[in-house]
C-alpha cells in the first residue's frame, strides 16, 4: 500500500491529511478521501512518468476543495475562472476534488480532470512553449478532438487554443513518436521550432498540414478503459442483477463531493433498450461508454433519444428505489458506476439492468 491517513482534517498551512508515495494531500472539507482516490492518484503518476519519460519530484503537495469552497479561494491560488492549477515555484497543485474516478473521466464542472492535467505540468516541471506545455497536459489527461484554431508555437498563453494543442500533441505522439514530444518538452521558450525540425521529422508547419489532413476527429482517453478498475461484469440478453459493496477503505471505492462510488467494466452482449434500477433512495447507477477507440469523423449526434453518445458520456440513470431509467446500449464495453450519498460504509447496493418492455403508443 502506497498511502496512509496522517490524521484529522486541518486548515491551510497545518500539514497534510493524507500521504502517498509521491504526494502530500491536504483536504479543505470535512468528508474523507477514500482508498480508491489515493490509489488512483498513485496509478496516474506511474502512467504519466512512463509516458513523459521523467520522474516526479517528490513530495508534491496537493490541496483539494469541494466546488463551493474552491469558488471562495480560487483567485487566491490560481485565477477565478480556473478549477485548479499547478504552481511551479511551490511545487503544489490546487483545485477541486472532481471526479468519481480521478484519472478516467472528466470532472463534473468541465471536460478535463484537473488533478491529472496539472500532474503533467508537475512532472514536466519546465517552462517551454505554451502550445507544447499545455498541449501535452491536454493530450495525456483525457480524450482530445479538433479545435477551432490551427496549432501554433507561441509563448503567449492567450493565443493558445488548448483543444487544438492537445489534439495536435496527441497526433505527434502517435505519428512522429514519443521522443519527438519528449524533446519538445525539454527545451526552453523560443527553441521549440528548431527542435521540432531536428527531432520530429519535418518543419512544424509541414507537420500541422499533415495533421490537419490525417488526424482522427477524436483520440480516446490515453489511460484506457480498464484503468483503475479491478472488476468486470457482463450484461447478458437476460439482464443483470448485481450486489455492489461500497466501502471507503476499499481501493475500488472513490469519494465524491456528496458520497462514494464504485466503478466496474460492463460488457454488453446484445444491443437493445434497457432499464436500470437501484434499491435505495440514496443510491444511483449510471452507464458510460468506454473511450477506447479513435473516432475518424465528426459524430452525427452526441445525444439522440436515449442512446449514449460515442464518447465522454455520463448518463445518470436509475436514481433511487422505484425510479427506473431507460437507455439504449449497443454491444461493447461500458463503465457501470454505482454510488451512494454520504460516507457511512460499508454499504451494499443492489443494481438491476433488465430488458426494457416496448413502449405502448397511445392512439
Amino acid at each position: 500500500m502506497k498511502w496512509a491517513l496522517l490524521g484529522a482534517l486541518c486548515m491551510v498551512g497545518c500539514g497534510a491529511d493524507y500521504e502517498t508515495e509521491h504526494l502530500r494531500i491536504t483536504t479543505h472539507f470535512d468528508s474523507p478521501l477514500c482508498a480508491g482516490n489515493l490509489e488512483i492518484y498513485e496509478q496516474s503518476i506511474d502512467v504519466l512518468e512512463s509516458e513523459i519519460g521523467r520522474s516526479l519530484d517528490t513530495p508534491l503537495d496537493v490541496d483539494l476543495w469541494h466546488f463551493e469552497g474552491w469558488r471562495e479561494v480560487s483567485d487566491r491560488h490560481c485565477r477565478e475562472d480556473l478549477r485548479g492549477c499547478y504552481r511551479r515555484s511551490s511545487h503544489r497543485i490546487f483545485g477541486v476534488l472532481g471526479t468519481p474516478l480521478m484519472a478516467h473521466l472528466s470532472d463534473r464542472f468541465g471536460r478535463r480532470n484537473i488533478y491529472v492535467l496539472e500532474l503533467v505540468h508537475a512532472i514536466v516541471r519546465q517552462s517551454t512553449d505554451e502550445m507544447v506545455q499545455e498541449g501535452a497536459a491536454e493530450a495525456w489527461s483525457d480524450w482530445t478532438e479538433f479545435g477551432e484554431l490551427r496549432p501554433a508555437l507561441t509563448n503567449e498563453s492567450e493565443l493558445v487554443d488548448y483543444t487544438s494543442s492537445g489534439h495536435f500533441v496527441r497526433w505527434l505522439d502517435e505519428k512522429r513518436g514519443r521522443e519527438c514530444v519528449r524533446a519538445l518538452l525539454s527545451v526552453g521558450h523560443g527553441k521549440a521550432e528548431e527542435t521540432f525540425s531536428e527531432r520530429c521529422g519535418s518543419s512544424f508547419d509541414a507537420a500541422v498540414d499533415e495533421y490537419a489532413e490525417t488526424a482522427p476527429w477524436i483520440y480516446p482517453n490515453p489511460f484506457g478503459c480498464d484503468f483503475g478498475i479491478t472488476d468486470e461484469v457482463t450484461l447478458t440478453p437476460e439482464g443483470l442483477d448485481l450486489a455492489v459493496t461500497i466501502d471507503c477503505d476499499d481501493i475500488d471505492t472513490t469519494a465524491l463531493e456528496t458520497g462514494m462510488t464504485v466503478k466496474q467494466r460492463l460488457k454488453v452482449e446484445q444491443a437493445g433498450m434497457w432499464t436500470i434500477w437501484t434499491d435505495s433512495e440514496d443510491s444511483a447507477a449510471s452507464v458510460s461508454r468506454c473511450e477506447d477507440e479513435s473516432i475518424e469523423i465528426a459524430p452525427h449526434y452526441w445525444i439522440s433519444d436515449d442512446r449514449i453518445p460515442p464518447i465522454n458520456s455520463f448518463n445518470l440513470r436509475g436514481n433511487g428505489k422505484g425510479k427506473i431509467g431507460r437507455v439504449w446500449l449497443d454491444p461493447g464495453w461500458y463503465h457501470l458506476s454505482v454510488g451512494v450519498l454520504g460516507w457511512a460504509s460499508p454499504r451494499t447496493v443492489r443494481v438491476r439492468i433488465d430488458p426494457a418492455p416496448p413502449i405502448e403508443l397511445v392512439q
